[in-house]
């Protein structure tokens, strides 16, 4: 018989696994491309738009850059500031301040759509988890950066952090089709006879014999 024993098993908690989940791998991706220098031109950068704001007086500008918008209020103000004066003058936010979530949130969500309106693409916004819970600062940052270059469009005093928006290209106008190419009924269609069409050629048009007696001289089928 074996001998009687028992086994304890202690989990261990706190550790996490060694595979990440695709979310997790596509977060540390983004991240990896903002360094403090890169954050730093951010945070200048709305300094610099804020300058005649008071709003930023209530606010320490030595904090992190995602503490010091996380309420939405610089966030909103910023929104103000780029539309004031434009033809999007309409997007104007009416935002409170509050130590509440639900209104801090709401704030967020303010600056989110007046930045689909302004014209950053859906997929350069961040969610408004990524910035209250602090999931996603590179896609925060991400966000800064397209609404850069989309307020410049807009308002090209204010400056661009990286490069700038690339301008849509016109495709070179088509030439009119020559009147010998066009069809009879003078339709803009192309003329199928460009296309090596060839009327309708049979074997009855074309003088193809298959299957019949072999005449040397073709058409010669009197009698003498």
């Amino acid at each position: 018989m074996l001998p009687n024993k028992t086994f304890s098993y202690t989990p261990v908690y706190g550790l996490k696994p060694d595979v990440t989940s695709l979310d997790d791998d596509l977060r540390n991706q983004r991240a990896a491309k903002y360094d403090s220098s890169k954050i730093l031109e951010i945070k200048t950068w709305i300094t610099n738009l804020l300058q005649n704001d008071p709003i930023l007086s209530n606010y320490n500008l030595d904090h992190d850059l995602i503490d010091l918008l996380r309420d939405g209020i610089i966030l909103c103000s910023l929104i103000n500031t780029i539309t004031r004066n434009t033809n999007k003058n309409e997007i104007k936010i009416k935002f409170r301040k509050s130590n509440m979530p639900f209104i801090q949130m709401e704030n967020i969500d303010f600056f989110l759509k007046s930045c689909k309106k302004i014209g950053v693409p859906q997929d350069e916004l961040f969610s408004t988890v990524d910035l209250f819970e602090k999931k996603d600062p590179a896609q925060i940052y991400t966000t800064l950066i397209s609404l850069s270059r989309y307020s410049n469009k807009l308002n090209p005093s204010i400056t661009i952090i990286g490069p700038k928006l690339a301008e849509k290209r016109i495709p070179p106008s088509i030439p009119k089709k020559p009147k010998y190419l066009k069809n009879i009924n003078n339709s803009n269609s192309w003329s199928t006879f460009e296309y090596g069409y060839m009327n309708g050629a049979n074997q009855n048009t074309e003088s193809i014999l298959l299957g019949g007696d072999r005449n040397i001289i073709r058409g010669n089928n009197k009698k003498n």
